[in-house]
């Protein structure tokens, strides 16, 4: 049997407490480990739905951008651009008490990527989007070109740590539930901006 992560645990608290609006997240890249809410019991109480298209076509079909999105999204899927009109076009689909969340992300990979690693995360609550900046760590381009590295061990390590930060930052920022203990720390350091 495998113990907890400190992320596991920290979904484990957020449904056994928080009491504000429903979570509805539109998740494009990462933050993927938001779903994991679904593995907790009680999280219907917490999670409105959760909805991960991983192609560019599945998100604009998923989301339901129509004809002028489609041309946009391929170009900038990765913005906060398009965290915003993620959420923009999610949240007309629910409720107007429910605490929308639309996440893109381009994150460690099996390939060394020129660009930065970074989320864009955009919270909607039915009045006012905002949307920040996460940047993220990368692993060094030597990882991907060592014959004698287990490489493909430190980038899944790296993913889904990437991924699960994304996650739990995204749920502060929606929430504020726990907020106050990391997040000061992440705008003071830059690491975290909003646009």
């Amino acid at each position: 049997m495998t113990t907890p992560s400190d992320f596991d645990l920290f979904l484990e608290r957020f449904v056994g407490n928080y009491t504000g609006p429903r979570i509805a997240a539109v998740i494009s890249g990462g933050g993927v480990s938001l779903s994991g809410l679904a593995l907790i019991p009680g999280a219907s109480g917490v999670l409105y739905e959760v909805s991960c298209p991983y192609d560019t076509l599945a998100t604009e079909r998923t989301i339901y951008l129509g004809n002028s999105m489609t041309r946009y999204f391929h170009k900038k899927a990765v913005s906060g651009d398009a965290a915003w009109e993620m959420a923009r076009a999610f949240e007309n689909l629910h409720p107007y008490n429910t605490k929308v969340i639309a996440i893109t992300s381009a994150l460690t990979t099996t390939r060394f990527r020129r660009g930065e690693n970074q989320a864009f995360i955009c919270i909607g609550d039915g009045n006012i989007n905002s949307v920040y900046n996460l940047k993220l760590t990368k692993l060094p381009e030597e990882i991907y070109t060592d014959p004698i590295a287990s490489w493909k061990t430190h980038i899944i390590r790296k993913r889904k740590e990437e991924d699960r930060l994304v996650a739990e930052v995204a749920l502060k920022l929606a929430t504020g539930f726990e907020a106050k203990e990391t997040l000061p720390v992440m705008f003071e350091n830059k690491s975290l901006v909003m646009l």
